[in-house]
């Protein structure tokens, strides 16, 4: 088994032209194991978490990560939960480390995941895990684990889940950072309490606000017509005026 691992892996860290092949393999070795958790546990302890402490964009290190996200995403759309919580629960795991880039190459490799996973169907008990679980991290001191952290709780906004809602409207209005107001931006839905102060980013300082914020209003999945038409006129406006490209 450990054999398999490294040599897909290896094969993965030259080049994304063996990410096809070596998923084909490593779906064909795992389904071949009565207990698929000791699978990618091995694979987690032996391998992945090698990553996580890596701090550098590095393109080896991008082309793994990418990897392994659709490895973990295939799990996921194949309805192996077991398997697929236990990878969720390792990550989590690691961002509770005192090392900020585990912290943040775990928010990292979690955002990936359920980006790719968006088709696939999930508990809710395990949705309110990672929302939960990461709910801290959008106070973390690290500007990157917050943004990355952004990104993965975006799609557990439930129409219960107030408290979630509140933090990503905290991290738009005064988070310090102008990365993690535009991850919170273009991460917030669209709620009668949310729209005022999404609108208000339209006059942001920061020009990469000023930017999620307008792709946000402009989305062509949003219903123009929920929106006054002083509003869209404003819109458009802005993104017509706005100082910066």
């Amino acid at each position: 088994m450990t054999e398999v691992i490294v040599s897909v892996f290896e094969d993965a860290l030259r080049s994304n032209a063996t990410h096809k092949s070596g998923l084909k393999r490593l779906n064909s070795s795992v389904k071949s194991f009565e207990d698929k958790t000791v699978f990618v546990k091995t694979i987690l302890l032996s391998f992945y978490d090698k990553v996580l402490l890596c701090a550098k964009k590095d393109a080896s290190v991008e082309r793994i990560i990418n990897f392994f996200t659709t490895f973990a995403a295939d799990i996921a759309t194949d309805k192996d939960e077991s398997a697929f919580r236990t990878i969720i629960e390792h990550l989590v795991a690691r961002t509770t480390a005192d090392n900020k880039v585990v912290r943040y190459r775990a928010c990292e490799t979690v955002a990936h995941i359920f980006e790719k996973a968006a088709d696939a169907e999930f508990s809710g008990e395990l949705l309110d895990f990672v929302a939960d679980s990461f709910l801290p991290l959008l106070r973390d001191k690290c500007v990157t684990v917050r943004s990355w952290a952004v990104r993965v709780v975006k799609p557990l906004q439930g129409d219960d889940n107030e408290a979630l809602r509140k933090e990503l409207l905290r991290l738009m209005v005064s988070d310090p950072s102008s990365e993690v107001r535009a991850a919170a931006v273009s991460a917030i839905s669209i709620k009668k309490a949310t729209l005022p102060e999404i609108i208000k980013r339209l006059e942001e300082i920061s020009p990469d606000v000023r930017k999620a914020t307008i792709m946000k209003l402009m989305d062509p999945a949003l219903n123009a017509k929920h929106f006054a038409v002083p509003l869209r006129a404003k819109i458009v406006k802005c993104g017509l005026l706005d100082r910066d490209d």
